[in-house]
């Protein structure tokens, strides 16, 4: 006898406009239901931060935002002994923030994000600052750096 499987329906694809683009992000919600939806029961448009986590092993990789190829990246601590952190800039802004076991980083970076603040590069370079207290500057709501 055989045993057919259900697909599971895929959930409606956000617009995501904090990301520089538009860009279709799929997501699930954790009842399972799909994305959320307006009153018209369309999808909505989130300006949150993406993120992404994973256990490997003795690593805990966490990212928050949607990096490029073409921004400047910022590396604190030491990747080689499995404890840093890479910050991506975009025309001086704060677009991404990835770690390897320093979740405390990365969930501060991710404030910098949401509030789309520019930060000098050397200060988020280096480790004696506390990226919760770094002075930034923060970018108007809906001005997106191309």
């Amino acid at each position: 006898m055989a045993v057919r499987r259900r697909r599971r329906r895929q959930p409606p694809a956000r617009v995501l406009p904090a990301a520089g683009a538009h860009r279709a992000l799929e997501q699930r919600a954790p009842s399972g239901r799909g994305g959320r939806q307006d009153d018209s029961g369309s999808a909505s448009t989130d300006d949150s931060v993406p993120y992404f986590w994973s256990d490997q092993y003795d690593v805990k990789l966490q990212l928050f935002g949607r990096p490029e190829p073409t921004d400047e990246v910022v590396t604190r601590g030491d990747p080689a002994s499995r404890s840093a952190t890479f910050l991506w800039l975009r025309q001086g802004r704060l677009v991404a923030a990835a770690s390897m076991n320093r979740p405390r980083e990365v969930r501060a970076a991710r404030s910098l994000i949401e509030k789309r603040a520019t930060v000098e590069p050397k200060l988020l370079a280096d480790e004696s600052v506390d990226l919760r207290r770094l002075p930034v500057t923060a970018r108007p709501t809906g001005t997106v750096a191309r």
